[in-house]
């Protein structure tokens, strides 16, 4: 069993926040104050994003704009957009899991 925080883990410095894969499929992501990230269309599969810690943001899922609060689960299949456009002054972090199709 492996316990992840975020003061443990090797974050890499992004152009929009950092990030680190936790596993092959599953990557935590921190969109940083002021930055966007996106927009990504998901190529296949489905992938669950998590939101572990809210600041405010926007984020575009498809046709929807969701300023989404920490611990709510949205669900996105292949050929959906997301994009991220933090106009806060808090990071927004996200946990990003793939599921295969």
């Amino acid at each position: 069993m492996n316990i992840h925080s975020e003061v443990s883990l090797n974050w890499q410095d992004q152009a929009w926040g950092r990030s680190v894969a936790l596993l092959p499929q599953a990557t935590w992501q921190e969109v940083g104050p002021g930055q966007s990230w996106g927009p990504e269309k998901l190529a296949a599969g489905h992938e669950l994003v998590v939101i572990t810690l809210a600041g405010g943001a926007q984020v575009r899922l498809g046709e929807r704009v969701l300023r989404p609060l920490a611990g709510q689960i949205m669900q996105r299949d292949a050929g959906d957009e997301m994009e991220i456009v933090n106009d806060t002054h808090q990071p927004l972090r996200l946990l990003r899991v793939q599921l295969p199709a």
